[in-house]
């Protein structure tokens, strides 16, 4: 296959960082709208400036992407579908989208507008992408955790753009799989507005016997590195990925051309020559605009990432900036430090002293060895910087924070007088008693503009080719710059100057105006939307005459819970291939369905067992498959048995329900991040409908471990810690959050530290449409859960009243959502 040079795009929080990034090379943008993106707390656009910002990137040949990555509720479909409509009129060339039921929507009202699948979709292998393709999306995003060769295998067997994150933060979890920030404090990573508990201090804990110690320090234990691929770009480029992204709307406007122009020569250099090599300069500067205690290569590597001791920042989640040098002497009276530098330093940079306290500030005034005031010092030379308060003590680490400097000239790259400039081609005619013509031409787009003036025969000067070329590329202020002239020119004619700057500033306003309306076969209509979902809830749905079930959900298939009286037992898909299956549930009454549930995450070991599996009947036993991700369905399909979708397919509205009803599947776990109005709004026929009551939710997905990083001590081989301990994490409130392990690929879920318990809303959650009623089973006894199975039975048969939850319980979302 013929290489390709990937398109470099770029994250716009607002105007400032929309110039940082089209004025230094981006392809493309993305950007957020008012509502509806996942980063809600970016400055972003509204109408008039979205408009304006598309028509900005298109004159000067860059896309624009806008971000409804959140997953919206029945109630908000309706305003997400207008503000798309108010994004495709003003000429988007694409929505970025998590949610499969707004997606559905937009492939209805606007089958000509492009979708790509977000990250937060959870596409990590070939089935996926092939499920999103039948979906009718163009591009997927994919997970941040594959490797350089599982995105090659990818891009081999599809023809879809695939786009992968290449500079920037890392979530720790699986996006769309981390419920941590919602549950701790009602603030919803899948609804754009993350707290980012994943950046605290957390303390590893190991159970020995029945109590818990603490293994290992205290630090900042699941909060990564930034990324940085820059040394990747060659290979990646091989791999026919279609788009590399930044990460960044939250970042400064100087960050965004910083990065842009680094990876923009890179991109540039390698493309022509595979050996391209990024200067040290500019991998400096990418670490001065935003690093977390330096970069990491991410999962690009594959291998042994989880466990790098390079992968995650344990000191501190914040910008570390650049090392400058040492404390000599610091002055508790006068507030003055003495500096030995090994790094250049200047007024107005803000440098950080790594003590107890990681105090610092803005360099306001500077003095050299011989007491003299200076502006700027240089390496090895020894200083005196005044008004830093602290403590601090001799051979103190400092660190400049912002180079000054550097922000000033990164900051003239985006200003009004550097413009971006589109090279054009043009084509003058003048002949005698003729009006003027000019043709203006790019790779898209041609206009021809005719003049008033009929050029007449010189009485004295004529004008010459010269001339006119001189006058034609003058064009100043405007985003073009006319690289290719030809000029037909009769013999001795005169033409005003004033003339020959006409004709040239219409033909550039003419096409300016061209490409600002890229999409002008865009009618504007009045959309009736009529069919879309509103706040009008179906008061009888079908599903409330449905059975109701009790099912209780196993991470381990534990013999001693095997006899309690539920109607449906979920248990790890990799139990029920084993030989000694049969007899693993000989306890299991007859009349208990058997579900067998696969993991939201299968890379790796756990795909390949999967697709070894299916060549095989399925158990007589199973009555069915809960799948928790999308592709998974395109794996099982050849069985004819139910497949059932978990919460981790994060369900929040009718038409969700819907494409994965179309799929096949026959019954669907909500979201846990619903509230008992959401779970009535999405009430639906024909759709076994299951709610989560009891038990620790997963919070947190991940590909990094935790417990391997911190106690093993072969760092070569699997450590297999977790199958003779339990651990969990333990956070600044006390708080334990137990970790579940993944032994085949070392996989790690972190459930959430208070249980759900819900018993008093059973009764209102089978009014508005659930049928199956799920209890999670962690470090409860047997006989423990045998007793909340009774309270839950009972809980179905009449109200509870006046229920108090005890300290580590919780409602979950049902009282307040997200």
């Amino acid at each position: 296959m013929m290489r390709k040079k990937p398109e470099l795009l770029l994250p716009v929080g607002g105007k400032d960082q929309l110039r940082a990034a089209i004025e230094n090379g981006a392809d493309a943008i993305y950007l957020g709208g008012a509502d509806f993106n996942a980063r809600q707390y970016a400055e972003n656009f509204n109408e008039e400036e979205l408009k304006k910002a598309i028509e900005y990137a298109h004159v000067r040949d860059v896309n624009v992407y806008l971000t409804l990555n959140t997953l919206i509720h029945d109630r908000e479909l309706e305003a997400a579908l207008k503000s798309v409509a108010d994004a495709y009129y003003s000429g988007i060339d694409a929505i970025i989208v998590q949610d499969l039921g707004l997606a559905h929507l937009i492939r209805q009202y606007f089958p000509d507008l492009p979708l790509h699948l977000s990250t937060q979709g959870t596409i990590y292998n070939s089935e996926g992408v092939k499920k999103a393709e039948e979906l009718g999306f163009k591009r997927v995003v994919l997970a941040r955790e594959l490797s350089i060769q599982e995105i090659e295998d990818i891009a081999q067997n599809t023809s879809l753009e695939l786009e992968i994150f290449l500079h920037g933060a890392l979530c720790i979890s699986y996006s769309g799989q981390c419920l941590m920030s919602s549950f701790i404090g009602g603030r919803s990573g899948n609804r754009g507005t993350c707290a980012q508990p994943c950046r605290l201090k957390y303390q590893l804990q190991m159970k020995n016997k029945t109590e818990f110690r603490s293994v290992g320090n205290k630090e900042y234990s699941i909060s990564p590195k930034d990324l940085c691929g820059i040394d990747y770009i060659s290979k990646l480029i091989d791999v026919h990925v279609t788009s590399f992204k930044i990460e960044g709307r939250m970042k400064s406007p100087e960050y965004v051309a910083q990065v842009t122009k680094t990876y923009r020569e890179s991109i540039d250099m390698s493309y022509g020559n595979n050996e391209a090599q990024v200067c040290e300069e500019n991998k400096k500067n990418l670490l001065q605009v935003y690093n977390r205690g330096g970069f990491s290569s991410g999962y690009l590597q594959g291998g042994e990432t989880r466990n790098n001791e390079y992968f995650i920042a344990h000191k501190s989640p914040k910008h570390a900036g650049i090392p400058l040098g040492q404390v000599i002497a610091f002055n508790q009276k006068t507030n003055e430090l003495q500096l030995e530098l090994h790094d250049h330093l200047a007024i107005g940079d803000i440098i950080e002293i790594q003590s107890e306290e990681f105090a610092g500030g803005r360099v306001t005034y500077i003095e050299n060895n011989q007491r003299k005031s200076i502006k700027e010092a240089y390496p090895h030379q020894i200083v005196f910087v005044k008004s830093m308060k602290g403590r601090f003590i001799k051979g103190d680490k400092v660190y400049r924070i912002l180079d000054i400097k550097l922000s000033k000239a990164l900051q003239k790259t985006y200003s009004e007088e550097n413009k971006r400039k589109v090279e054009v081609a043009c084509a003058f005619v003048a002949e005698e008693n003729q009006p003027l013509q000019m043709q203006l031409w790019d790779k898209n787009h041609k206009i021809e503009v005719r003049s008033n003036h009929y050029p007449e025969k010189a009485i004295s000067n004529s004008t010459s080719k010269e001339g006119i070329l001189k006058q034609l590329h003058k064009t100043g202020g405007t985003p073009f710059d006319i690289h290719h002239c030809t000029i037909k020119l009769d013999d001795h004619l005169f033409i005003p100057v004033s003339e020959i700057n006409d004709i040239r500033r219409r033909a550039l306003e003419e096409l300016e105006e061209m490409k600002k309306q890229k999409y002008s076969h865009r009618n504007i209509q009045i959309m009736d939307y009529s069919s879309c979902p509103s706040q009008e809830t179906d008061k009888n749905p079908r599903n409330r005459a449905n059975k109701t079930k009790i099912a209780l959900f196993m991470w381990n298939l534990n013999h001693d819970f095997q006899s309690l009286d539920v109607d449906r037992l979920y248990i790890p898909f990799r139990e029920m291939m084993g030989n000694d299956f049969e007899d693993k549930i000989k306890n299991v009454s007859d009349s208990t369905e058997i579900v067998a549930w696969i993991p939201a995450i299968t890379r790796g070991n756990a795909d390949y067992f999967i697709r070894e599996s299916i060549r095989y009947p399925l158990k007589d036993r199973i009555s069915g498959i809960m799948i928790g991700n999308l592709g998974q369905i395109q794996i099982l399909k050849e069985w004819n048995k139910n497949i059932y979708g978990d919460t981790s397919l994060n369900i929040f509205n009718k038409e969700a329900i819907k494409v994965y009803k179309n799929m096949g599947l026959k019954g669907i776990a909500l979201s846990n991040e619903l509230n008992l109005k959401d779970v009535e709004e999405i009430s639906q026929e024909d759709l076994e409908l299951e709610a989560i009551v009891y038990g620790r939710v997963p919070v947190m997905t991940m590909e990094y471990c935790p417990i391997g990083k911190s106690i093993r001590k072969n760092k070569d081989k699997p450590c297999r810690l977790c199958s003779l301990h339990s651990y969990c994490l333990l956070d600044r409130m006390g708080k334990q959050f137990p970790l579940i392990t993944d032994q085949g690929d070392c996989r790690v879920t972190l459930l959430n530290t208070d249980k759900i318990d819900v018993p008093d809303l059973l009764l209102p959650l089978k009014e508005k449409g659930i049928s199956v009623f799920r209890l999670y089973a962690h470090d409860e006894s047997a006989e423990e859960m045998a007793e909340i199975l009774v309270q839950y039975r009972k809980a179905l048969m009449q109200p509870y009243k006046d229920y108090n939850r005890e300290k580590g319980y919780t409602s979950g979302h049902y009282r307040r959502g997200v």
